[in-house]
């Protein structure tokens, strides 16, 4: 999936953020600071 909604994006396995094109962080569920990006990205 492809998205640029942050809700939508919970639900994947991995979340890929690119920046200008390139790939500036993988943050995949087993990650054990997935609950902390994902309570920045939602703040």
């Amino acid at each position: 999936m492809v998205t640029h909604d942050l809700f939508a994006a919970r639900f994947a396995d991995r979340i890929i953020l690119f920046r200008d094109g390139k790939v500036e962080r993988v943050i995949a569920k087993e990650d054990e600071r997935y609950a902390e990006y994902m309570a920045d990205f939602m703040a």
